[in-house]
């Protein structure tokens, strides 16, 4: 299972301004983990207002 997150989604937007996050399964990234983490992505993009490529510069930068 995978989830796909964007701040702000629109019709077109490109893949780039989405979040992933995959490898969701019982051999993979367990579902309570995968919850816990995209909470935190959720914070984080709702903070920032950005997602994807964007949400990952600005972590990189220190925000």
């Amino acid at each position: 299972m995978s989830a796909y997150i964007a701040y702000k989604p629109t019709v077109g937007m490109p893949e780039a301004n989405r979040t992933v996050v995959s490898n969701i399964h019982d051999g993979g990234l367990p579902a309570v983990e995968a919850g816990a983490y995209i909470a935190e992505l959720l914070d984080k993009m709702v903070r920032l207002k950005k997602s994807g490529i964007d949400l990952k510069t600005a972590e990189n930068a220190g925000a």
